[in-house]
């Protein structure tokens, strides 16, 4: 918070297991080591398996602030970032601690750390964290190259926010090449979605088995490239060489690499299956699941799950086309969902008098050829803008697609009170009245005519240039006739003591 351009506290939280996790509710504490002290994190509502997600102490302009400085504003593929703020949960430079509490008040896991340096994080790829006290601590600092570290855009932060161990994920997978393809060979594709390069060497795949002892070795690709997606064929040079034929008429684009796996057990099935990779020591970096196939149409994953997929290739979608012989897919080629969602606030976001009603409606989309809208806190704005109070209201709304980017929208309504206003609202509750229904078409107008009197006696006359002491009698006139309606029957007591504030307000 005091040594960045963002001035700002922030950490990272990922997901190690295999399956999404809901955080809706989660909150966070320093040492203080107290859920009763924790504040809630905001702006992320799950976390995919694999991924790494900011949590920056104070709003959406500090998250932005912390995207220019470490990416020069445009954050990596799948990058996300929440906020969180309080009393009493700022990170010491002397030593502190961070607590993750689910809704129950549960720890869920914790770390401490002692003195901090300056502009480099602290590094806790090795997964240190417990759910009791006393809490681990992690002194590992960020090294650039290490575990996905880099040195930020601004020059002087080290870390990986947001950048996993392996930030590669299953992009593509067609499990039907083996029995209704030339080159006949399941294959899948990878991508680097990360910031550098991530060495493969030792890399191992399995099918829905999801073995590391079972896994068979990637081949014939050592390094991936940010942003490169590289090919991976069940079989030998010779059916990779069939399959660049089959797909290219003989010549690979230019940067087009694809490697091999071959043994028993990890064939793909057309039925349903998965693709699994694990690192050099057998530690499950990520993987796919996938329901039947369609024959001759890959499973488009350039959304970035983690989990199963079940979206098929689509022409001129992710960079998908239909090969020479008649198969569509995108091998080597991934078009990431980088776009943000969008948030539309639409009607009146503007002013309100007492008598009207708000209506503001809020949509999430995400692009057409997008990864979809996987969770919004958007909801349409909506009711008595006499319930809402006087005064400027602000909102805003979160919508986080499939692909992890994050998109925003805020806005503010004003309501105010007028002297027509609030006759109109005195008429609009007295007519909600259970005594006000009961009466007849001739004694329902003979009541609005008392009202109405009311008000051209005590409201009409507050006009600019009334003396304050003129205007002081005319809003005691009207509060004690409000008083008299609630007394009557005509009002409830809230109702009345609403009207009379609003007179105050005059």
């Amino acid at each position: 918070s005091g040594s960045s351009p963002y001035g700002a506290d922030w950490f990272e939280v990922t997901n190690t297991g295999t399956s999404a996790v809901a955080i809706s509710g989660w909150r966070m504490d320093d040492n203080s080591n107290d859920f009763a002290l924790s504040v809630v994190l905001n702006g992320v509502t799950s976390i995919a398996p694999g991924q790494s997600v900011i949590f920056i102490e104070g709003d959406a302009t500090k998250a932005t602030a912390f995207v220019n400085a470490w990416f020069n504003g445009t954050a990596p593929f799948g990058f996300t970032i929440g906020t969180y703020s309080g009393g009493g949960v700022g990170l010491s430079t002397g030593g502190d601690a961070v607590n993750l509490f689910d809704t129950s008040g549960n720890r869920v896991t914790g770390v401490g750390f002692g003195i901090s340096t300056t502009g480099r994080t602290f590094d806790n790829t090795a997964g240190a964290g417990s759910t009791t006290l006393p809490l681990p601590l992690v002194s590992t600092l960020s090294t650039a190259d290490v575990n996905g570290a880099f040195v930020a855009f601004d020059g002087i932060e080290t870390g990986s926010p947001g950048t996993k161990t392996a930030p590669v994920i299953v992009s593509e997978v067609a499990p039907w090449g083996s029995g209704n393809a030339t080159y006949a060979g399941d294959w899948f594709e990878v991508t680097n979605f990360g910031v550098s390069a991530v060495d493969i060497t030792g890399w191992k795949m399995d099918d829905n088995s999801n073995s590391p002892v079972g896994a068979v070795v990637l081949n014939g690709v050592t390094s991936v490239a940010p942003g490169q997606s590289v090919v991976f064929i069940e079989g030998d040079a010779t059916k990779a060489a069939a399959f660049v034929t089959a797909w290219f008429g003989g010549t690979a684009p230019t940067g087009f690499a694809i490697g091999t796996y071959g043994g028993s057990g990890v064939g793909l099935s057309t039925g349903g299956d998965g693709v699994n990779v694990f690192d050099a020591a057998g530690k499950r970096l990520t993987g796919v699941s996938f329901a039947a196939s369609t024959t001759g149409v890959s499973f488009d994953n350039s959304a970035g799950l983690g989990s199963a997929i079940s979206t098929l290739s689509v022409v001129g979608i992710a960079g998908a086309f239909v090969s020479g012989a008649l198969e569509l897919g995108s091998p080597g080629t991934t078009d990431p969902d980088v776009t943000l969602p969008t948030v539309t606030y639409s009607g009146n976001a503007g002013n309100y008098t007492i008598d009207q009603q708000v209506a503001i409606t809020c949509r999430a989309a995400d692009e057409l050829a997008g990864s979809g809208i996987a969770s919004t806190t958007c909801a349409d704005i909506v009711g008595p803008a006499a319930g809402f109070g006087l005064g400027a209201h602000p909102f805003s709304a979160t919508a986080i697609d499939n692909a992890g980017n994050t998109g925003t929208a805020a806005g503010s309504f004003t309501v105010a009170v007028t002297p027509a206003s609030l006759c109109n609202l005195t008429l609009q509750l007295v007519h909600g009245s259970t005594k006000y229904q009961g009466l007849n078409a001739r004694q329902k107008a003979a009541f609005d005519s008392t009202v109405t009197s009311l008000c051209s006696a005590a409201l009409t006359p507050i006009k600019p240039g009334v003396s304050p002491a003129k205007k002081s009698l005319l809003i005691l006139v009207y509060r004690l006739g409000v008083k008299g309606f609630a007394a009557g029957g005509w009002l409830t007591k809230a109702q009345s003591d609403q009207l009379s504030a609003f007179a105050l307000a005059l």
